[in-house]
Formats: C-alpha cells, structure tokens, sequence
C-alpha cells in the first residue's frame, strides 16, 4: 500500500493492490471517492495546492485525478515499467516519475509532455524527494546510489555511490538541511539534505557507530561507538571538538533539550550523565540488569526514559536522578523508545515485534499493537505535529501509523536489509531511513507547505 496527505492534512490518499485509489477524511475516517486504477497502485502524491492527486500504477502509466470530484484529468504514457514513485515540484508545475528500470522522468502538468528523461542508476530507484525551494531532485536506488539533479535541467549534480558499509545509526540537525548518518565501519557522514553533498566525512572511530544525536541548536554532533568513546564534532567546520573514553560501549545516546547535558547508555547496564560543553560525568543512574539499548528525553527535559535488554522501561526525574516508573510489559529487549511531540504520551518498541504506548505522567499502559513488525523493531520516530508514528524494524519495512487511534497507515518497502533507524526532517516532509543494506533512503511521506 502506498499513502500520501493533502498539504492541509485534512485528507489522506491510499493506493492499493487491489486497483484503487482511496481518498479520506482524516478527521473522522470517512470514505470520500474511490478511484479505479487499471492496474495495482505503486506510487501517490498531491499537488501543493492540493487540488489534484497524481497515482502511478503497474501498467507504466501516470494518473492525474481532481481531487473534489475524482474525476481522471490526464494520463502520462512514456515509462516501460512498473512506476515505483512519483512527487510534484513546490509550484506544482513539473511532476515527477521514477520506475522500476531505473529511468526518472519530468512532465509538464499542464500540456503532459516528457521534460527530460534520465537513466542513470543501475536498479529500480525507490525514493524521490525535492528540495523546499524546488532546485534539486534526489532519486534512491536500489543500487545502493542517491543521485541530485538540477531542476528543470536534469543536469546531475552529485552520484553518491559511498555507502559501502551497513548504516546503523541517523540524526537529522534540527532547523537545517543536515542529515548525519554513521556506519558499522566507523565513519560518519555529514551531508545536505537539499543536494547530498558531503559536508565532512569523519573517521576518527575505531568501531562501528551505535548512536548519533545533533545538540538542539544543531551546531553540534555527538557520536558513540563501540570503540567505548563519545566524540563531539563541530558541524560548521567538521571539527573533533573532544573525545570522552567510557567504562562500557554506549549503545544510546540522547541529548537534553536545553543541550546542556548528554546522557549515555551503557552495555555495562548504567546510564551516565555529561555536563556539556565540558564533557565531565555529572552522574551515574544505576536500576537496569541489561544493556542500556534506548534512551530519550521529553520535550520539557523533566523526565529521562530508558530501555534495555533486562525488558524494563525506567521513567527517571532528570532533577534528583531518581527512577518515578518501573515499566515492565515487553517480553524481550526494549530497543526503541520515543515521546509523542507534548510529552503526555511515551512509545516502546521491542525485540518481542510489539510496540506499547504509556501515559508519561502515570506510568499507565494505554495500548498495545501486538506483532507490529514480522521481526525486532530497532526504531521509532513521531512527526513533528505528533500525527504519525513511524516504525522500523529487521523485517526491512517502516510502517507508519496514526497516532489518533493507531491504525495502519502505509508500508514503506525498498530496502533490502534491516531498518536501522528512521526520523523525520524538521518539516515532517520527509523520512530519512538508515539501513544494513547500506542505503539512506528519503521518503515523501507529506507534502511540503
């Protein structure tokens, strides 16, 4: 299934196996047109004024659809193959197709002509995104290959084809265009979201990265490894600004939204707290009999979660460092945990493939979604507006979900190893995925404003 939400999010978009295209009102669930596809539904995507849905399908050709009353507007005929994904420019007046031959097309919307069409990449490309102000197209493939083009040229601009090892870890720099991802090799790569260039590639580890986190200003990027140090780095210059050696490897890592303290989960089952810039130990939480695989902070800085392989969830008060909740219904290792944008709601993922929402204040369970992922979910990530929760997991897939009432949203299929970590752009347009295959993939998973 594939999903996409109006600009407004006030609709929601589903493409299906079963040759249909679903439009929803998200508010209340309601069915509001039902379009007939010829063929199985690969790929959706609205305009930015959310008047028109454009649905690629398995016949190799484009649909456009008025979105009031679901009547078809144009066919685009042109790709040889199944079309994987499509995407509007910000203005609404290119559109974009990527199929699973590996050829990227660029249509007029209004007269339907091809614009230019490109084959570059070596496998079925899986992902497509633009930048905010409309100059560069990015296409994932299943090459392991992220490709930037100019826009409207088609000119390349970079081929990246550096991802040669598993990627195990991801952070997204808040408020700028940065995406940090870091590698079982030991290197990190700092790059642009907009373009994909590489700012700074940096190789100071020894051992496989376990975790990455920007500082809220995002002037700094903290990495942890299993070569038991955390470094720091300045992001303007790509700086190592100073190395701290641990007692243990840290397998998490999670940074106070005041920036001012780094906390650090440990194989040796203890949590240990930096006073930042300095780097000096401020404090040890001892509680867990496990490795300490997750850990986060709420959106206030008042309450530290962790989780770890002792199958135990600790609720900590940040100010005197003591435990407030004991959570202890997963039935193997706790290896994701993330805070919904208000703090009110925490979210657990396991090794036991459920995921579990608490109440953050009571310590209460609220639900649960049983065999959420076929295998371990190493990750979860909220939208910024709170709406979706994103799941990934060794199944190789990242489901989405809606957080009003936990449904399903969409799978999202491409990589060809285990998901590693997911997070979402500032925006909440975009999806950045770090697999064990060695890819990032960028998806589109809400249309730009």
């Amino acid at each position: 299934m594939n999903v996409a939400f109006s600009p407004d999010g006030q609709m929601l978009a589903s493409g299906s196996l079963d040759y249909t295209v679903r439009l929803w009102r998200i508010s209340d669930g309601l069915l509001l047109h039902t379009l007939i596809s010829p063929n199985q539904v690969t790929g959706l995507a609205f305009s930015p004024d959310g008047l028109q849905l454009a649905s690629g399908c398995r016949d190799n050709t484009i649909k456009l659809w008025n979105v009031a009353d679901g009547t078809l507007v144009r066919r685009f005929e042109g790709h040889s193959t199944s079309l994987q994904n499509v995407a509007f420019s910000p203005d609404g007046k290119v559109l974009f197709s990527a199929a699973s031959d590996a050829t990227l097309r660029a249509w007029d919307v209004t007269s339907g002509q091809t614009l230019f069409a490109i084959q570059e990449q070596k496998a079925a490309i899986t992902g497509l995104a633009i930048s905010t102000d409309g100059s560069r197209l990015v296409s994932g493939s299943m090459d392991g290959s992220l490709i930037f083009y100019d826009i409207p040229t088609g000119n390349i601009i970079q081929k990246d084809t550096s991802f040669d090892a598993e990627q195990t870890s991801l952070a997204v720099q808040p408020g700028g265009d940065l995406v940090a991802s870091g590698s079982t090799l030991g290197s990190i790569s700092i790059r642009s979201i907009k373009d994909g260039s590489i700012r700074f590639l940096l190789k100071e580890h020894t051992g496989a990265v376990t975790g990455l986190t920007f500082s809220p200003g995002g002037e700094l990027l903290v990495s942890g490894a299993t070569d038991k140090t955390i470094r720091l780095w300045n992001v303007a210059d790509g700086s190592l600004q100073q190395t701290i050696p641990m007692s243990g490897i840290p397998d998490s890592l999670a940074m106070s939204p005041d920036g001012l303290t780094l906390a650090a989960g440990l194989d040796n089952h203890t949590i240990q707290l930096f006073r930042l810039p300095a780097g000096t130990l401020a404090r040890s939480l001892e509680g867990h009999t496990g490795d300490v695989m997750a850990l986060v902070y709420s959106p206030d800085g008042k309450i530290l979660a962790s989780g770890s392989t002792d199958r135990m969830i600790h609720l900590w008060d940040t100010a005197s460092g003591t435990s407030l909740f004991k959570l202890m219904r997963h039935s193997d290792s706790v290896t994701s945990l993330a805070f919904n944008p208000d703090g009110s709601r925490l979210v657990s993922a396991s090794a036991d493939r459920t995921i579990r929402f608490w109440d953050a204040l009571t310590g209460t369970e609220l639900h649960s979604i049983k065999s959420a992922h076929s295998g371990t979910i190493f990750s979860l990530a909220f939208s910024p507006d709170g709406q979706v929760l994103a799941s990934a997991s060794n199944d190789q897939e990242i489901k989405l979900w809606r957080s009003s009432d936990w449904t399903l949203l969409t799978n999202l299929t491409g990589h060809t190893g285990a998901v590693r970590s997911i997070t979402f752009t500032p925006d909440g347009v975009n999806l950045v995925s770090a697999s064990s295959d060695g890819t990032l993939r960028f998806w589109g998973v809400a249309p730009s404003p």
